[in-house]
Order: C-alpha cells, then structure tokens, then sequence
C-alpha cells in the first residue's frame, strides 16, 4: 500500500492556454534561462519568440522537434499526403530518438527536465487527419464516428502526458481556446409549425442568458473541450490587455483555471510567470 506521500512528487502537469500572441511560446524561455531543460514537440513552426528571449548560453538546453505533415493541393484543400505527426509524437513520447539524436525515454527523465507539447490544437487536427485518411474519407465526407475515433487518440496521448510513470518530467501542453456557448437546436421554420419555432426560440434565449459562453481549450469538437482539464493537475489562461500580457492563476467565471498551489498573485507576467508556477509546485510538492 501507498502512502500519499508517495504520490506527492514535484512535477508539474499544466495546460496552458491563450489566443495566439498571447505569450505561450515565448514564456518557456524563462525555464531555459533558469536551467531547466526544455524538449519541445514543436507543431507551430513559431519559435521567434523562444528564440528572442532565451539568453545565448540557454539554447543548448532546448531540444526541438519540429513535425508537420505534406500537404497537396485536393478537392476539398490542402491536406495530409500520408498523415505522420499523430505517429511520430507517440514516439517521441514513448523514446525520444531521431536521426543521430536519441536522449532516452521520457519515462527517465526527471524534474530537472520540462516536456512541451506546442501546441495541443494543431495535434488534434492531425489526430483527424490520420482518423480520415486512415478509413479513406475526406473533410467533405468524414463522419460522426471520425470525430469520436480523433477524439479517443487525442484523449490516450493526454493520458500518457498525466502519468508520472510514463513522463517523469515537468510537462507543459499548450493550446489555443475556443468559446463555446450552450448546444441549442431551434426547428427549421420553413418546415415546424410557427408556435414550435416561437416556443424553442424563447426557451434557447432563456438558456443562453442563464449559461454565458465561456472559454475552453480549442480541440476536436464540443464534446472533448470540457474534458480536457481532467488532465492536468494545472490550468493557467494566458491574457493580453492594455497593461500587458498576464498568465491567470487565480479561478475565472469564463475559463476553468486551477492551480495547486498558494501564495501566488492572481496574475503573472509572462516573463518569468510560467517559471514561478512551476517552482511553486516543485516546493509545494504537487
């Protein structure tokens, strides 16, 4: 049997999420800055801001793997050639090793290390990508199941991010957000009798002004949005206003933030704000 103790190793699980140019990226150079070392599965293509604040002699402790699929010109867009990226992250998850670069298994690592996924919206996109060419369809013709089948690959690369057994290292995912607000259906009145229309758009009106959109992570759909939280012991929001751009530690009413720890301000800079979260929980032991 085990203790809670057992349980309480510092490292950090956190999601963190913003609109582009928020500050995501560019926050992780303060881990690189205060020794920390930093593998990045990069599917932005966006590492100026990385690069811009990392001090000279911090860049060699920042391993990136930059991963994107080959697109061609269809029918319905451009798209994936032959889907690779879902694959090749689960690699890297389980072994990180390509070409002449092989630095174990994350399951070794330790605190001393962060693991970054940049970011986890584009992954999605891949994961449906792979779902569609793998059953032979076609953004125009994908179905409800592809959507479910994206969804159950996405949710079984955030579990193996949560283990500690699997990753033993700090891990930061990042990810745009969305708004979602409530799912109403209102009857077709060219074909329901007026009073239905009247009465369905009374009620969704209703409902709309007791449930407010709110913001969730941009991933696969309505469904796997809520749900992604469950996955990390951290939610932190990153937010630019007119005084600057900010990481949200303290609870919002329009976004799920959470954090384990006390004595933090309710807002931090993006300077050092990603480092000072993850010191705390180090010391918090969470």
């Amino acid at each position: 049997m085990a203790s809670l103790s057992d349980y309480a190793r510092p490292t950090a699980r956190i999601l963190a999420a913003g609109r582009p140019g928020s500050g995501k990226t560019g926050s992780l150079a303060a881990l690189a800055n205060a020794g920390y070392k930093l593998r990045i599965i990069d599917l932005e293509g966006n590492l100026e801001p990385l690069i811009r604040f990392t001090d000279p002699e911090a860049r060699d402790r920042v391993e990136v793997v930059y991963l994107e699929d080959s697109r061609g010109l269809t029918d319905y867009g451009y798209t994936p050639t032959q889907p690779r990226v879902v694959d090749a992250v689960e690699k890297l998850l389980r072994h990180w090793k390509y070409a002449d670069v092989d630095l174990g298994r994350p399951a070794d690592w330790g605190p001393d290390t962060v693991l970054v996924l940049d970011s986890l919206t584009p992954l999605c996109e891949a994961a449906m990508d792979r779902v569609l060419f793998q059953q032979g369809r076609n953004p125009l013709t994908r179905q409800h199941r592809d959507w479910g089948m994206a969804m159950q690959l996405i949710d079984g690369m955030l579990a193996r991010l949560k283990s500690r057994k699997l990753v033993g290292c700090h891990v930061v995912v990042m990810c745009h957000i969305k708004v979602i607000g409530p799912n109403l259906e209102v009857p077709d009145p060219e074909t329901a009798p007026p009073a239905l229309v009247t009465a369905a758009a009374e009620a969704a009106a209703r409902i709309s002004a007791m449930t407010p959109p709110r913001l969730y992570p941009a991933v696969l759909g309505r469904e796997l949005a809520p749900y992604v939280a469950r996955h990390f012991s951290t939610v932190v929001l990153y937010e630019t206003d007119k005084k600057g751009r900010f990481i949200h530690t303290a609870p919002r009413p329009d976004f799920d933030v959470k954090v384990p720890v006390q004595g933090l301000p309710e807002r931090l800079p993006v300077e050092d704000g990603l480092l000072r979260i993850v010191r705390a929980i180090e010391e918090g032991g969470v």
